[in-house]
């Protein structure tokens, strides 16, 4: 080897460590707005609160977030939502939040009049079969 050819590949050696020891391998920090849970009552309107980011090297990421997921909020159900950003060197942070539409507007005790009496009914949410319960229905049971 001549003494170019050595220079040549010390030096190529030094600029690969070099890379290599600068390679982002950090994942950016990603945060909900709002809780991590969200509730709503059956046929209320879900508004997203987003999430932010931010990465160490790339900074605010927060307009890259994806967020994927639906509610119907005239389902008694549970939704999850899902937030997923990168950064420039493709490191991927994700989080999630749950959704849970419920009846519980719906659940009280109600007066119900069969016959001139007047049984007192118990009404439950479920999300068994996307349906109310009800107890003592008329005094039926």
């Amino acid at each position: 080897m001549t003494k170019t050819q050595i220079k040549l590949s010390i030096i190529g050696i030094i600029a690969v460590l070099a890379l290599s020891c600068n390679r982002d391998n950090t994942a950016p920090e990603i945060s909900l707005i709002g809780e991590s849970s969200h509730y709503l009552s059956l046929g209320e309107k879900y508004v997203e609160q987003g999430a932010t980011a931010y990465d160490e090297n790339d900074g605010d990421l927060s307009s890259k977030i994806e967020i994927s997921g639906s509610v119907n909020e005239n389902l008694i159900d549970e939704y999850p939502i899902y937030y997923t950003v990168k950064d420039k060197a493709k490191n991927t942070a994700s989080i999630s939040r749950k959704v849970y539409v419920t009846a519980k507007k719906l659940e009280s005790h109600y007066n119900v009049s069969r016959d001139d009496e007047t049984f007192v009914t118990e009404v439950i949410a479920t999300s068994s079969y996307n349906r109310l319960a009800y107890k003592n229905f008329g005094n039926f049971g």
